[in-house]
């Protein structure tokens, strides 16, 4: 059992507390490879190359997928706008946010929230269903 977020067991591997980390930062809009690869005292080319060599990809591919996981989640699931899950998700900008949003999905924020309301839950409130 681990007592202290700094102090954790040793046997802990080092990937996993990478995961644990983005999990924790990867919305935050500063969130910098260089200050990662800082507080595990590696060089930023060590860590992104131990990074790919772990997750079989790149770092920021990894960040983007979690902010995007993230945004398609709150567009399905709440009435937020675009502009708020941007934020949500670490972007200072929503224009940077819709590009990078087509660029991965291939469709706008606000083109995917009306395929998965039409497709999905017809007439029902999304914030009501719990199961999936």
């Amino acid at each position: 059992a681990q007592k202290h977020e700094k102090h954790e067991d040793l046997d802990v591997p080092l990937i996993t507390k990478m995961l644990r980390y983005l999990a924790n930062k990867y919305n935050d809009p500063t969130f910098s490879v260089q200050e990662m690869a800082d507080e595990f005292n590696m060089s930023m080319p060590g860590l992104s190359k131990y990074f790919h060599e772990k997750q079989g990809k790149l770092l920021n591919e990894y960040v983007t997928e979690l902010k995007m996981n993230r945004a398609m989640f709150l567009l399905e699931n709440t009435d937020m706008s675009v502009a708020a899950i941007s934020q949500d998700v670490g972007y200072f900008n929503p224009g940077s946010f819709g590009r990078r949003f087509r660029q991965v999905m291939g469709m706008s924020p606000l083109e995917y929230r009306r395929n998965k309301t039409e497709s999905g839950s017809d007439g029902h409130d999304p914030n009501t269903t719990e199961s999936d």
